[in-house]
């Protein structure tokens, strides 16, 4: 139904110029051969403003002559016309021969940032307003070569600056003798359907990595056990002046790294058994200052803004305090030469799912935020920093998994975790954790 308003609409709009045109033709008498008339001026691009659309269908009916019960119908299809294009949630634009603005719905405001007044007899803002300024104008010439082109996605800027993902539908738009004299463009934004598109393909790739580590753990736990096993043998039978007893010593101690290892990987898969609890986030976190203050460099600062009356959330304490140390050991590592470590607590309620780009259903959650004022994470590795054993540290100085764990701790308290980071300035990782419920309300 909208393409066929569009083409009445565009079908108007032709008319109407040709009856202008027409309208200005001096008549001749019969018999008589008119005097030649000096040349006319030539008329103005024709441009389509405000309730343009109304006046033309005025104009065909004036031409036409009489006020008939048609002639009414005509008018509302007019106004139902114009209603249709300035209601539609798809940006409408027409330009014409030299790509200038003719007709710029409420859409294509609302999408571009720019208003009727200040677009219209102006180029259209793809044009060298793109990410691909080539790209864009490619699409305008096909579209003015006599080309129909539907559905082909490409990001441009708004007039804020900002990024927009549009889906472009392009038709010409032909005069008398079938010529091209302009073309009509539909916009519509895609943005927020590629963020989730792109949100729920890093899911799925967490998954998949989470199903692959948490089988190898299980797998390697088994072996470990053994080890450890035989290790513990052999510690307690050897006198502590054998020769073999610091060998036996270093077995154990290397499988309880290893047992550690393994820990990390189930609670990323979120296989890890824990003991979850009703805790106050302010409190775990207001006992966990003098270790911080101990595991961080002398040169960087902590900070602590708690807020002490927080809901209590359902989490198992130790699985809690060893996502904060985790996260303050990556804040120590991105401050080599000193900087402020914050860590902070308050409640902040999700209006609806998906808000923000949270994998979350609407609700209370009680928000825990620990930043710093580091080097910062690049847009190209953000994706990937939970990924098990991603690490940009030197060989040696990094598992890989501190942050793989602490998404797997959220995400087995049923929360998430969002991250924001400036190059140079810092990183801010929020955590959101589920509000339980009140008991005093229950």
């Amino acid at each position: 139904m909208a393409l066929l308003a569009l083409a009445v609409l565009i079908g108007g709009i032709l008319f109407y110029r040709l009856c202008r045109s027409s309208h200005t033709r001096p008549r001749s008498s019969p018999g008589r051969t008119p005097p030649a008339a000096p040349q006319p001026p030539r008329p103005e691009p024709f441009r389509l403003r405000g309730d343009d659309l109304a006046r033309a269908g005025e104009a065909l009916l004036a031409r036409l002559g009489g006020t008939t019960r048609g002639d009414d119908s005509l008018r509302m299809a007019a106004r139902t016309l114009q209603t249709i294009i300035q209601a539609s949630p798809v940006a409408v634009a027409v330009v014409d021969e030299g790509a200038r603005v003719t007709l710029w719905s409420a859409a294509a405001e609302r999408i571009f940032g720019w208003p009727p007044e200040q677009i219209q007899g102006r180029p259209l803002p793809l044009t060298g307003a793109g990410a691909e300024p080539a790209e864009t104008a490619q699409l305008l010439g096909r579209a003015f070569g006599g080309e129909t082109i539907s559905g082909v996605e490409l990001r441009c800027r708004r007039r804020d600056g900002t990024l927009v993902d549009l889906a472009l539908s392009a038709a010409p738009l032909r005069g008398p003798g079938d010529r091209v004299v302009g073309a009509v463009a539909l916009f519509t934004d895609v943005t927020e359907r590629r963020r989730l598109e792109e949100q729920l393909r890093h899911a799925q790739r967490m998954e998949a990595v989470g199903r692959l580590a948490g089988a190898v753990a299980h797998d390697f736990n088994n072996l470990l056990a053994a080890i450890l096993g035989f290790a513990e043998v052999l510690v307690a039978e050897l006198p502590e002046d054998h020769p073999a007893r610091h060998d036996a010593d270093e077995i154990r101690r290397v499988g309880e790294r290893g047992r550690n290892l393994v820990r990390q990987l189930l609670a990323f898969s979120r296989r890890q058994p824990v003991q979850a609890e009703l805790v106050n986030p302010s409190q775990v976190v207001a006992e966990l200052e003098p270790m911080l203050r101990r595991l961080i460099a002398a040169e960087v600062n902590l900070a602590l803004h708690l807020q002490l009356d927080v809901p209590q959330v359902m989490i198992d304490p130790s699985q809690l305090e060893q996502a904060v140390v985790n996260l303050a050991l990556n804040a120590r590592d991105a401050m080599p030469h000193g900087g402020t470590l914050r860590v902070e607590t308050d409640v902040a309620e999700v209006r609806a799912p998906g808000e923000a780009g949270l994998d979350l259903p609407a609700g209370r959650y009680v928000r825990l935020v620990v930043s710093d004022t580091g080097v910062g994470i690049s847009e190209e590795i953000r994706d990937r920093i939970f990924e098990p054993f991603f690490t940009t540290k030197e060989r040696g100085q990094g598992t890989g998994l501190g942050l793989s764990t602490v998404y797997g701790i959220v995400k087995q308290a049923r929360g998430d975790i969002r991250v924001s980071s400036t190059p140079g300035l810092g990183t801010s990782f929020q955590l959101y954790f589920p509000a339980a419920p009140d008991p005093a309300l229950a």
